[in-house]
């Protein structure tokens, strides 16, 4: 079974930072899982710097971390850790020293254009972060607390679909939630009807369908596929998500693999329209 026992939760000490570590602490605490507080910090290109003048800020940033856990991880033991260099960089590597089961961060740290762009940051973590990476909704709302009631999975069928789905299914035991798995297909443009895009249509659901039970078995998980049908891939996985109240969508990142695989591809613009929190495997 899949599942996070040594979590890695990135600090920029961001108003988003803070709003989202309630849900760590909330998934810790559930999870029983070992929590690592990681702090990134460069000095400015050009900056001259002493190797006393550097001891001093480690200590600075070492006492501001600790004193984050303490104020939002009260009841919580923690690991704190500093590392110095490019922040997604020093999170994956750290991540990877330290066998991270999971990564949780906010989509934006202290940057503009909040409902445009996620930050430079989370984007390098998803792109090359071997763990999973928990990733806030990317709106302007304060993140609230949550634990996990209703979880969607949207899968592609592709290589990596079972771990997918074996992600999912351990969350769903370990929160106690109701699990929704999905695939979404494009809908036939009524505009350009024919009898070949009627069949290849018809054959993109038929593969999904029969596809899906073998995964399904692999994975441990018993819940029925749901086909959805329309233009966009995103948005019809995002309104399914707040068709079934989510708390929580798992889809793969990555490469795309096999003939369904298109949505692994998609996986920034689902996490930028998601109406709620994602984890990407």
């Amino acid at each position: 079974m899949s599942t996070a026992k040594r979590i890695l939760f990135p600090v920029d000490f961001s108003e988003s930072c803070r709003h989202s570590a309630g849900t760590v602490h909330a998934w810790v605490r559930k999870l029983h899982a070992e929590l690592t507080l990681l702090h990134c910090f460069e000095f400015p290109t050009g900056f001259e710097h002493s190797e006393e003048d550097a001891a001093r800020t480690r200590e600075a940033l070492h006492r501001k971390l600790a004193e984050f856990a303490a104020e939002t991880m009260p009841d919580v033991r923690c690991k704190v850790a500093l590392m110095q260099g490019k922040p997604a960089a020093m999170v994956v590597l750290y991540a990877q020293e330290q066998a991270s089961d999971l990564i949780m961060m906010p989509t934006r740290g202290e940057t503009g254009f909040r409902s445009l762009l996620m930050g430079s940051v989370v984007l390098g973590v998803l792109h090359d972060a071997q763990c999973p990476v928990w990733t806030t909704a990317h709106s302007n709302a304060p993140e609230q607390p949550v634990e996990c009631r209703n979880i969607v999975c949207a899968i592609d069928m592709g290589g990596a679909t079972v771990e997918v789905l074996r992600w999912a299914n351990s969350l769903k035991q370990q929160f106690g939630a109701k699990l929704h798995v999905i695939h979404s297909v494009p809908a036939v443009d009524r505009r350009f009807e024919s009898a070949l895009a009627d069949s290849a249509h018809s054959l993109l659901v038929w593969n999904a369908r029969h596809a899906y039970p073998p995964l399904a078995e692999k994975a441990g998980v018993s819940e029925t596929l749901e086909v959805v049908q329309t233009a966009g891939l995103a948005q019809s996985i995002a309104d399914a998500a707040s068709r079934y109240q989510a708390d929580l969508l798992v889809v793969g990142r990555g490469s795309i693999q096999g003939f369904l695989g298109r949505l692994r591809t998609n996986a920034h613009e689902l996490i930028r329209t998601a109406p709620c929190p994602v984890l990407s495997v």
